[in-house]
């Protein structure tokens, strides 16, 4: 008996991996099938023979194990790997593969269901998708109007090289019950483009303007005479002089020099200071009291010339502006005529780097001459506008000049930087604003001091979206005579919003003005404030607009 139970034993090991042997073969006769799931044979042991009970320790003894033989193995589970397999790239439009748990649901040939991962499919007589071995697949299918129903599976067909004939909406039917208790909406969505500028007003060409340090009115070289028979009274007189340049404007200072007479006398100042280049052809002359220390303006004369100081000219109440720049500093400057918009500022000339001393621009530009169609005033004059020593971003007026004159600036930081000083201001980078009837292709987008055409002669299409749903798309030809009200004619329509009051019972409602800086109500539509163009949606959150500048192309 005992040799007969070991072969049986033996057997069941054979047995076992005559399952293994069949399992294992299965998988690799499947090893190209698509969608196939490998198997493992998992093994367990059989029921064990229990010969003799053990025992546990005891005073006389130290316990004994239990006599156990087996009685073999057994195949406990044939298990199924469904772990994500590779998915490949078929070149068969018509192939699926499923990323992650699932089935593809298939009709047997009684109309059962059946599931596979299998997804070779392919195109029957009738354009309905159909597994390798003929069944249909399954899915949700479509109405008449391409609504999805998803009440029960039906076989999914592709009518590829089918035509139908495109038929516009005729009637659209809309049910709903509203509400008389519920809340009416008081805000409206505001959309508020930056400000833009009219190209046809010209900006000034900042190419050709010199700039250089002005240059220090040296008095090393000036002569000292105090000889001769005069009116003045005896004392230590002091002198300074300043260059002026054709527009009036005085360069950087000299230092002082000196001279003492006695009672009736004469100083006579010879070779006075000069400028090799002529751009200052002459010097004010100042001048202290006998032993003073403060001074004022006696006189001019030519540059390089004399000046005879006998004590006939009396000192004005003109005292010397000793005022000096230090810092590095760059300008800007605009075309302007009194009563008119002023132009946008041109390029950034410099910068320029100055220590005690003032700076010097030459060659400013010339405005254009307008012409009957040109969109712009005959500007007559020319302001320059500079930065701080510490505020480089921001650029405040200087001074009003003649066009194509040079300018020497001696004003300091604060005295253009104080904005309640009347006069004193910024410069407006943006320059004359749109109106409703600026042309389309004039319209000017700014970037720091970059300017560029927002539009251009072409098809514009619009694709926004309103209460977080996408509007259809529609397209504005942009002409050279589409002007910025056509615009916004075509993006009010284009998005809905409603502004037209059809019912007078019913009035379109206006909406809170939550805008800083502004009061009254806001009327639904699209408008132009302030150089800008504004769109006020219809109050709610169901008619807010939503443009970005992905809704544009052209």
């Amino acid at each position: 008996m005992g040799l007969t139970s070991a072969l049986t034993t033996a057997l069941t090991g054979l047995n076992a991996a005559e399952t293994q042997i069949d399992v294992i073969g299965n998988n690799l006769a499947n090893s190209q099938t698509v969608g196939f799931k490998s198997s493992d044979v998992i093994f367990g042991t059989q029921f064990l023979q229990t010969l003799s009970l053990g025992a546990g320790p005891s005073d006389n003894s130290g316990g004994i194990n239990p006599r156990q033989i087996g009685l073999g193995v057994q195949v406990a589970e044939i298990a199924a790997n469904h772990n994500q397999g590779t998915i490949e790239i078929s070149s068969n439009s018509s192939d699926l593969a499923i990323q992650g748990d699932g089935f593809f649901i298939v009709e047997g040939g009684e109309g059962e269901r059946l599931y596979t991962r299998n997804g070779i499919f392919k195109l029957n007589s009738d354009a309905e998708l159909v597994s390798v071995t003929g069944q249909r697949l399954l899915g949700y299918g479509v109405d008449e109007q391409f609504r999805l129903q998803k009440t029960e599976l039906v076989p999914l067909s592709v009518p590829l090289g089918s035509e139908s004939v495109a038929k516009a909406t005729e009637n659209v039917t809309f049910e709903g019950t509203l509400t008389p208790e519920g809340d009416l909406a008081t805000i409206s969505q505001v959309i508020q483009s930056s400000r833009l500028g009219d190209s046809k007003v010209p900006r000034p060409d900042s190419t050709s303007v010199g700039i250089a340090a002005a240059p220090l009115s040296d008095a090393g070289a000036v002569i000292v005479n105090n000889g001769g028979v005069g009116t003045l009274a005896a004392g230590t007189y002091q002198y300074r002089f300043a260059l002026v340049d054709v527009a009036g404007a005085e360069a950087t200072p000299s230092v002082s020099i000196s001279s003492t007479v006695g009672a009736g006398g004469r100083i006579q100042l010879s070779n006075l200071p000069q400028e090799l280049t002529g751009d200052y052809p002459t010097v004010n002359i100042y001048r202290t009291g006998p032993d003073g220390s403060d001074f004022f303006l006696l006189g001019s004369a030519p540059a390089g010339g004399a000046f005879d100081d006998d004590g006939s000219t009396p000192l004005s109440g003109t005292p010397l502006d000793e005022t000096t720049l230090t810092g590095n500093y760059s300008y800007m400057v605009t075309y302007h005529r009194s009563g008119e918009v002023e132009s946008r500022p041109s390029e950034l000339i410099g910068p320029q780097n100055v220590v005690n001393g003032r700076i010097s621009l030459s060659n400013l530009p010339v405005p254009p001459v307008p012409g009957p169609e040109s969109g712009f005033p005959a500007y007559d004059e020319i302001r320059i506008y500079r930065n701080l020593a510490g505020d480089q971003n921001n650029y405040y007026l200087v001074d009003t000049v003649t066009p194509g004159s040079d300018y020497t600036d001696s004003k300091s930081d604060a005295e253009i930087a104080d904005l309640t000083i009347p006069g004193n201001k910024l410069v407006d980078l943006d320059g004359p604003m749109i109106t409703s009837n600026t042309l389309l292709t004039d319209v000017l987008k700014r970037d720091g001091l970059t300017y560029q055409n927002a539009f251009e002669i072409g098809t514009l299409s619009y694709s926004g979206r309103k209460g977080g749903r996408a509007l259809g798309t529609k397209q504005l030809e942009i002409a050279a005579t589409t002007t910025v009200q056509d615009f916004v004619d075509f993006l009010e329509s284009a998005s809905g919003i409603q502004s037209l009051i059809i019912d007078s019972q019913n009035p379109i409602l206006a909406s809170e003005n939550n805008i800083p800086g502004e009061s009254g109500d806001l009327v639904p539509g699209g408008y132009i404030q302030d150089g800008t163009i504004r769109f006020v949606s219809n109050t709610g959150e169901l008619n807010a607009l939503e443009i970005d500048l992905s809704a544009f192309r052209v």
